[in-house]
């Protein structure tokens, strides 16, 4: 997989009566070997002034060489707003918004141009309306004019706008994503911060939900027949929604895999031994002759072991244990060895502490909780035959808040059930409303187990893309 960037011509927006000049967007994605576009992260930016840009963080300010007289210039560009690979919102950027007015006349940031900014994301994010649908079609025209792409082109997988080719949707395919549809099934959640004025300097705890996803067989080809190995990868679609929050005190996880003791006493070593090189066509007329074989073999160890086979195959006989032992005061040497049984889920608990500071703060706390309480619901079907899974969670520790970056110092966790929400409402000891009845206070817990466990490959990376861990980073 290689990632291109593309910046795409200028263009202005038109919000209300605000008119944002000097924008574009900045497509950021992944092109594989046949050529297949997906992943596409967007940021939309703002061309602005060299000592602008001196004054921006890094990761809110972007860069472009271009043509001039003479040779190349640089051309100074804000953040600010960003789309990520796997969501389907627009995140501002608080900062860029603070510093930069977005006014071509203004010679500071104006409050009521970002609470406008501010609005128009929040249509695009809850109802898919608005100037930010142009933001989509401008970055996937980009996309198409770099790449070749004429329209509906089925190498297209961003899913910005409505000439880019979308994955087969479940009633294309329903046979591998979604072979039994639910019922009364809630299909988008909002993109729910708390606090709200939650600063793109803090780091962050994402929240990112989706429908659980399918999997298919996985075989490989022996001898012109495909045998099954297993499962391939979970197909997961976008986003449902997303909740963001400032990162708990307590961080932990615990890798563990399962190990247990193992034993094999001579005889069963023996017998092994002698089936591997056996007619696996008559496994059982080998086995008996393995039998045979290993009681002439340890005969002819003198008249203790032979006493302790003929005990051994008569406690076999009678379905007796500790025969041996009992007759002889010995056993035969179990050859005890701590062996690999299995590989763990590893479990995550959250715990946060939610108190509304204002009327908008109280309806966005307690979106929250419903985020997660009806997320992690049982879905019906039509039928009432079937019940199916719960969505699932992707969870993800934000570095520097706006650009979405996984945490460095921090773990990664993969995809997960949610198994437990626990709502505390009275989490002061003392019960307390607002005007409305909102409880001034709620505490949540929130149990998670992973769906998979954690490989090698996941610090390594694969062929499939799945990019490799900085050796300077904890990751998994």
């Amino acid at each position: 997989m290689a990632d291109k960037t593309v910046n795409s011509s200028n263009f202005n927006l038109q919000i209300d009566n605000l008119n944002i000049e000097g924008l574009r967007t900045q497509a950021i994605y992944n092109v594989d070997p046949q050529g297949i576009v997906d992943g596409a992260q967007v940021n939309l930016i703002k061309e602005i002034t060299k000592a602008q840009y001196d004054a921006l963080p890094d990761n809110s300010r972007t860069t472009q060489r271009v043509a001039a007289t003479g040779g190349l210039k640089s051309e100074y560009y804000a953040i600010l707003a960003t789309k990520n690979e796997d969501e389907r919102t627009y995140t501002p950027n608080k900062e860029v918004l603070d510093d930069i007015p977005l006014a071509k006349s203004a010679t500071s940031p104006s409050e009521r141009d970002k609470a406008l900014f501010n609005k128009e994301i929040a249509k695009f994010n809850n109802k898919g309306e608005g100037q930010f649908l142009n933001v989509n079609r401008n970055a996937q025209k980009t996309i198409n004019k770099e790449e070749n792409f004429k329209d509906n082109d089925q190498r297209n997988r961003t899913g910005l706008a409505g000439n880019a080719a979308q994955p087969p949707t479940e009633a294309e395919e329903p046979e591998k994503f979604d072979p039994i549809p639910g019922k009364n099934v809630r299909d988008s959640y909002e993109s729910l911060t708390y606090p709200e004025q939650l600063s793109d300097k803090q780091d962050s705890i994402q929240f990112s939900m989706f429908k659980y996803g399918a999997k298919s067989f996985k075989g490989e080809n022996v001898g012109g027949a495909t045998i099954v190995t297993g499962f391939g990868e979970r197909k997961i679609k976008k986003s449902l929604g997303t909740v963001t929050l400032p990162i708990q005190n307590q961080i932990s996880d615990t890798n563990r895999v399962n190990w247990g003791a193992g034993d094999i006493n001579p005889i069963q070593a023996f017998a092994a031994n002698q089936l591997t090189n056996a007619n696996i066509t008559d496994i059982a007329g080998s086995f008996a002759q393995a039998q045979a074989d290993a009681r002439a073999a340890l005969k002819v160890g003198g008249d203790d072991i032979a006493t302790f086979v003929r005990t051994y195959f008569i406690q076999q006989a009678t379905n007796t244990s500790n025969l041996l032992s009992r007759t002889t005061g010995a056993i035969l040497n179990p050859n005890v060895e701590l062996l690999f049984n299995r590989p763990e889920l590893r479990p995550f608990t959250f715990r946060f502490y939610l108190a509304a500071r204002s009327g908008t703060e109280t309806t966005q706390v307690k979106k929250i909780i419903r985020f997660f309480k009806q997320g992690m619901s049982v879905k019906e079907t039509a039928t009432d035959i079937f019940l199916k899974a719960p969505n699932i969670f992707k969870i993800k520790y934000r570095y520097g808040g706006g650009n979405n970056l996984d945490h460095p110092g921090l773990n990664r966790i993969k995809e997960c059930a949610l198994l437990s929400c626990t709502v505390d409402y009275t989490p002061d000891n003392s019960y307390m409303t607002f005007e409305d009845g909102t409880m001034t206070a709620y505490a949540i817990q929130l149990q998670f187990q992973e769906l998979e466990p954690i490989t090698e490959t996941d610090y390594m990376g694969s062929p499939d893309g799945r990019p490799a861990i900085p050796i300077n980073e904890i990751g998994y």
